[in-house]
């Protein structure tokens, strides 16, 4: 069972505060609240929840991060095509989904459907082949300069 995490992005001090489930504490330097829905329902904050995956590196892949994949075809020879997306939540039909594309000499022949989903592959997949490069709050321009 994975964890279950938040961070959200203060808007005003544009910085993310992470485990926000627990800024209600009183404890750490941020806003507290008197529970956890108090920061749910704050125009001042956008939540974003922890997927349960992580990258190459081990980083923790959250809503609103930005990823790069690189992806192998032809029997395990790289063929440089790489997507960037970001990652998200589709309510409709509860899966985390990443909206982006590939890019590189064989894209054409990459599955580039915009929404992809990211939470029914394999725990190898996302470990190996995707690098959290950023999110939409600080670096919104990553997902502009693939395209």
């Amino acid at each position: 069972m994975r964890p279950i995490k938040f961070r959200a992005w203060a808007k005003r001090n544009e910085v993310y505060i992470r485990n926000i489930q627990d800024a209600y504490d009183g404890i750490g330097p941020h806003d507290p609240f008197d529970c956890f829905g108090d920061a749910l329902d704050n125009d001042d904050y956008v939540v974003e929840q922890y997927t349960g995956m992580t990258d190459l590196y081990g980083t923790d892949i959250y809503e609103g991060d930005i990823i790069k994949v690189q992806e192998t075809l032809d029997n395990g020879r790289l063929v440089c095509l790489s997507a960037v997306a970001n990652v998200y939540f589709d309510g409709d039909d509860g899966q985390w989904r990443c909206d982006g594309g590939f890019t590189g000499p064989l894209s054409e022949h990459a599955n580039t459907a915009s929404g992809s989903f990211i939470n029914s592959m394999s725990d190898d997949y996302m470990p190996n082949r995707c690098e959290v490069i950023g999110n939409i709050h600080e670096n919104s321009e990553l997902l502009e300069a693939d395209k």
